[in-house]
């Protein structure tokens, strides 16, 4: 199979997606020995820096072509895949496999009225992304059925191909995680989350059930990492971590009494799966995508009551009991994913698109 990967934004996304794809080019090849891959890339620099870091995986040797897109959609593949949502340029000739993760920037999940031209360009660029696609890839039933219903796409047209977290297992360093939480002034129980601008994330929740914790004496901090910002005064409760890297990341997770996914609408939900995977004690809105990630494995509120959620945090901080147990079934739970296991999908997906291209 030679695969053709849409990587445009590859060189500066490391996280989320960017994430996602090189977790999967690095498994791809234990699962498919007859496999070459050719990545396209904005330019020649790009292409430059990308081939250097991709040719230092020992999976990808031999295999692996980075060229610039106008190189690159001059070929002709088997299959060409899309894993930031849509369809742009594409090769000569190829099937055609997107992964959609979510249909957040077609929807209206923030509120914000004057949004509206942004999204009805994502509608467009959606539809025309499914409708180019031979077979569609997603990471949850939940945004399979999303999917579905908006982009009037087959069930027989997607595959659920569910994400995974394996680099997160023993990746924690104390030493690392002591240091970070040095700089922020934790010395003591502390919880965690990952921040955002985006609405959909639901901070506002969350500070206001870390308000009700710090009025009922049950004061613990909350570091908060990720690019978030706050209007008026910080809290002197919140810890700004900004970006970390994976090592102090994982051991925010395992370390935290607690860690916080408190989002309205996710298409997977990673920080969910790579908490329980670092052996976190995990509480995340009963919303989206949220539930079939974690399963059992974590204590749910409603996204629009902090009360509920104060009292959840209150139980992870006051019955050490229930966080041990929590804990351990996260583990459970994260041992139904694995890369391999995503990697096998993903490529029994493209086969399915190459059977249906011809």
């Amino acid at each position: 199979m030679h695969l053709a990967v849409e990587g445009l934004q590859l060189r500066r996304d490391h996280r989320g997606v960017g994430r996602y794809v090189r977790r999967l080019l690095s498994a791809m090849p234990h699962e498919l020995d007859a496999l070459r891959i050719t990545v396209g890339v904005r330019n020649t620099d790009d292409a430059d820096v990308v081939a250097r870091e991709l040719h230092a995986i020992d999976a990808l040797h031999g295999r692996l072509d980075v060229l610039p897109i106008t190189e690159w959609s001059r070929g002709s593949y088997d299959v060409a895949w899309y894993p930031w949502n849509f369809v742009r340029v594409r090769p000569v000739a190829a099937a055609i496999v997107p992964t959609i993760h979510d249909l957040a920037p077609m929807l209206n999940v923030d509120g914000r009225w004057w949004k509206v031209v942004k999204r009805a360009r994502a509608r467009q660029q959606y539809r025309q992304s499914a409708s180019a696609a031979d077979h569609v890839l997603t990471g949850a039933t939940g945004a399979r059925d999303e999917i579905m219903a908006r982009l009037d796409v087959a069930i027989t047209r997607i595959s659920v191909v569910p994400h995974a977290a394996d680099e997160f297992r023993e990746l924690a360093d104390t030493a690392v995680t002591d240091a970070l939480l040095s700089r922020l002034g934790v010395s003591g129980p502390f919880l965690f989350a990952i921040g955002s601008r985006e609405r959909r994330k639901n901070l506002r929740v969350l500070f206001a059930a870390m308000e009700r914790l710090h009025a009922s004496n049950l004061g613990v901090p909350l570091v908060l990492a990720g690019g978030a910002s706050t209007a008026g005064a910080t809290p002197d409760w919140l810890r700004r971590a900004g970006f970390v890297t994976d090592v102090e990341l994982a051991g925010l997770y395992a370390g935290a009494a607690a860690v916080v996914v408190p989002s309205r609408y996710e298409g997977f939900g990673l920080p969910v799966l790579e908490a329980l995977t670092a052996g976190g004690a995990v509480v995340c809105a009963d919303a989206s995508t949220l539930p079939e990630v974690a399963l059992g494995a974590a204590l749910y509120f409603d996204p629009n009551d902090a009360d509920e959620l104060a009292q959840r945090l209150r139980s992870l901080l006051t019955d050490s009991s229930l966080n041990q147990s929590l804990r351990a079934a996260g583990q459970l739970r994260a041992g139904d994913f694995s890369w391999a296991a995503s990697a096998r999908g993903t490529l029994a997906a493209f086969a399915t698109a190459i059977e249906h291209a011809d």
